[in-house]
């Protein structure tokens, strides 16, 4: 410190700098101080009470009691309680401030208590004779020597206490002229000249042990913190080893692969647990320096290799310097499993390997490859696969092996789907497949490449007999009846053909091809196969540009609406006109509606198609006898718009027609298409006062189960029954329907009526109206009235 170094290069006599101040800029001076002093006070009031006592023992009786009695009481009490101060401060560290307080307080009690010594002494030594005026001396000179000595540690006290004391007890003595005070004057004098000097060298000193002990404390605290850093550095290395060991240990055997690691000699150095238990490794091959050579032996006899041997196993470890080399490998298990191994060398010489359990990524995969492949309902292949069988037969037709592609078209799949759910037609196409199957050979393929549609690739055919005879074979499997959760389901198919080199020699064209002969098939009316020739393609691309056409015609107005009669079988009266849509295309002139109507119902034109006619027909009508019909056709994609009936009640309010005078004809493909909502709207159509005709009756399989399911104002009696009427069969149709209709109430009608004597069958099996080429082919409506007119006027002639 600052003071200290001033004290310790000058004259220790020389007063320092703030002699009487405390040290309160270094807090460790104070500290020392204050110990030291805690042991030294205590004893100066035990001296300054001693003499106390003895000096007011000599001057009892003799001086007043106040100085005899009161003053050292009061000496007494104040001396306990300070010494009691001190006392307490030796039971424990005291703060900077405690020990601050404690000094200063001293400095004080050490100048008062100074100057009341002075007084009470100078105050007795008037009293007594000269052995007691010598007593009184003696103690101002002993208890100041003791004063000095015991607060030669806080220097400010001790210098105070010998100025308050030591000179004007030295001026009383010299005053009083008698040689033996001045002596002991002059001699108290050099004596606390002395102490002066002690005190201030000691208080010197003392300042440098305590600074040259802090020196030292911090010296030894500072290699007791570096030792204690080094320590914690090395425990806190130790730990992070350990955790880092830990972590290593952790993520080692929480590897999804097995790990291993071998040094130059093929002895193990670690592995973790993942690799012992791939292998069911013992604890002696798991410890380091374990034999590779062992642990093979081991796993070759516990699991063993599907494609290798142990023998096999060495000799391709030695053709390989896996401390130089990074090879992978597969490995199959004699249980299954399909191991990835990889080796990879290490700086260090030696290598380490990691073996992977990919057995069930290998599943996935092929599993995923199956998937692409195959068919997930039916299990047979799919259009991809069947595209690469494709690819690689076309390969084959350099080597002169020939082969052909059959389309497979079902029908009526639709309809089961929708009258027995999803389950039922998912199973049904699933015992397709079966049925199919077991017509290929084990080199053709059958694959599924649509809803309904199947194709099969025959390969090494001699010639185009072989692919006939396949198709027929498939039609006679797939057209038997099918027996599903405890439905019988019959439905029919169609197959086209193409073969290669003969039509094409390339896959893709090859297929559609196919595809073509197998739509000629179906509009033939499917049951049948079909071979592909060049004139299908023509016909087909005439076909896409109809279609074309189609979309123009509604816009360009190139469609009309003629009208054919529906007469009474008795009067032959018109009760109604049927609705029928034609169109005059402006290159192809008038275009049959055998042509255009399944391709509009196929494309959803005969939506707005179908609305226009209605409309039109509802306007037409409007204009005849108020007791003539109109009837008009519904197509079964008019239901599936979802709001038929706002279609027809609109039509009807915008004419101004009744409802009554509307008759709406359907076919079973309506009750067969979403059966119970297609229900719910016939219901509503009926609601609204229209009548409701099933049309061409007795041509489907479930016509008299529709009887039951609805209130039909109308059957009509389809005209291929008509036309041959002359057969029994026909005949007998003709007149079950006609008595059905009776017995239920419902108007029967047959179509077709050609000729007079057909008339007359039907006015015999009492149908109550006919239709036909006989009484009218259908006009156009500006024809209309003038049919009315004529048969009216033949009515009124007969």
């Amino acid at each position: 410190m600052t003071t200290i170094e001033h004290q310790s290069n000058g004259d220790p006599t020389e007063p320092p700098v703030g002699l009487l101040a405390i040290p309160t800029d270094n807090p460790s001076l104070m500290q020392s101080q204050v110990k030291a002093l805690s042991r030294r006070i205590p004893l100066l009031y035990f001296i300054v009470l001693v003499n106390t006592a003895a000096v007011a023992s000599t001057h009892y009786g003799i001086a007043p009691d106040f100085l005899t009695i009161g003053f050292p009481t009061i000496v007494l009490i104040a001396g306990l309680m300070r010494a009691r101060a001190w006392v307490k401060s030796r039971g424990g560290a005291i703060s900077d401030a405690d020990a601050r307080s404690l000094l200063n307080a001293t400095v004080v009690v050490a100048g008062v208590f100074g100057a009341m010594f002075l007084v009470w002494g100078l105050a007795l030594y008037q009293y007594g004779d000269a052995y007691a005026q010598g007593h009184v001396v003696f103690y101002m000179a002993i208890t100041v020597i003791s004063a000095i000595f015991c607060l030669m540690h806080l220097r400010s006290a001790a210098l105070l206490l010998t100025g308050v004391t030591v000179v004007p007890f030295s001026i009383f003595f010299l005053a009083t002229g008698h040689p033996v005070f001045i002596a002991i004057a002059i001699n108290t004098l050099l004596v606390s000249a002395v102490m002066v000097y002690v005190l201030l060298t000691y208080s010197r000193d003392f300042a440098n042990m305590v600074a040259y002990q802090q020196k030292l404390v911090g010296t030894h605290n500072a290699e007791t913190e570096r030792v204690r850093l080094a320590a914690e550095i090395e425990r806190t290395a130790q730990r992070e080893i350990l955790k880092h060991a830990g972590r290593f240990e952790v993520a080692l055997n929480n590897m999804l692969q097995g790990l291993c690691m071998f040094d130059v000699d093929d002895r193990l150095i670690v592995c973790n647990q993942r690799y012992a238990k791939m292998y069911a490794l013992p604890d002696e091959l798991t410890q380091p320096g374990a034999r590779w050579r062992d642990i093979v032996a081991h796993r070759v006899k516990t699991f063993g290799y599907r494609d290798l041997g142990y023998d096999d196993v060495l000799a391709q470890h030695r053709a390989i310097d896996l401390t130089k080399n990074e090879t992978t490998a597969t490995r199959v298990l004699g249980d299954g499993r399909i191991i990835f191994v990889r080796h990879q060398p290490i700086n260090e010489g030696g290598w380490v390997a990691t073996h992977e359990d990919i057995t069930e990524r290998h599943k996935a995969q092929e599993q995923l490859s199956h998937m692409a492949h195959y068919d997930a309902l039916t299990g047979v292949a799919n259009r991809y696969l069947l595209q690469e069988r494709m690819e690689r037969a076309v390969a084959g037709l350099q080597r002169g092996d020939a082969f052909a592609v059959l389309c497979v078209g079902l029908n009526h799949i639709k309809s089961a789907n929708d009258a027995l759910g999803h389950a039922v037609g998912d199973a049904l196409l699933r015992e397709v497949a079966a049925r199919l199957s077991a017509c290929v050979q084990g080199s053709d393929t059958l694959a599924r490449i649509g809803g309904s549609e199947f194709a099969i690739l025959q390969i090494g055919i001699a010639g185009p007999d072989e692919p006939i005879d396949l198709a027929r074979q498939v039609l006679d499997v797939l057209t038997r009846p099918y027996e599903i959760e405890g439905h019988q389901i019959n439905i029919d198919a169609s197959v086209g053909m193409a073969l290669a080199p003969r039509d094409e020699t390339a896959g893709p064209p090859l297929l559609r091809q196919a595809d073509i002969a197998l739509s000629r098939a179906k509009m033939e009316g499917g049951k049948t196969w079909r071979s592909f020739e060049v004139a299908m393609d023509a016909e087909l691309q005439s076909r896409r540009g109809l279609e074309i056409d189609l979309r123009k015609a509604l816009a360009n107005s190139e469609f009309e609406v003629y009208f054919q009669p529906i007469n009474s079988a008795k009067s032959r009266t018109i009760k109604s006109f049927e609705a029928l849509v034609r169109w005059r295309h402006p290159e192809r002139g008038m275009i049959s509606p055998a042509d255009f109507i399944p391709l509009a119902e196929q494309t959803g034109l005969i939506v707005p198609l179908g609305e226009w006619v209605l409309r039109t027909a509802c306007q037409e009508a409007i204009h005849w006898p108020t007791d003539v019909r109109v009837s008009v056709n519904l197509s079964a994609c008019q239901f599936r718009t979802g709001d038929l009936i706002g279609t027809v009640s609109k039509a009807l309010a915008d004419a101004g027609l009744p409802a009554r005078r509307l008759e709406l004809e359907i076919t079973e493909s309506v009750l067969l298409d979403g059966s119970s909502d297609n229900l719910a709207t016939l219901h509503g159509l009926r609601g609204l006062g229209a009548k409701i005709a099933m049309d061409d009756f007795g041509t489907g399989y479930s016509s008299l189960s529709y009887l039951r399911s609805f209130p039909f104002d109308k059957i009509k009696i389809d005209q291929s029954f008509v036309k041959n009427i002359d057969q029994r069969d026909a005949r007998e149709i003709v007149r079950a329907i006609a008595n059905l209709g009776r017995t239920l109430g419902i108007t029967t009608t047959a179509e077709g009526v050609e000729t007079e004597d057909q008339l007359k069958t039907m006015i015999a099996y009492r149908c109550t109206e006919v239709q036909g080429y006989l009484f009218s082919r259908p006009v156009p409506a500006s024809e209309v009235r003038g049919l009315l007119e004529m048969f009216y006027q033949a009515r009124q002639a007969a």
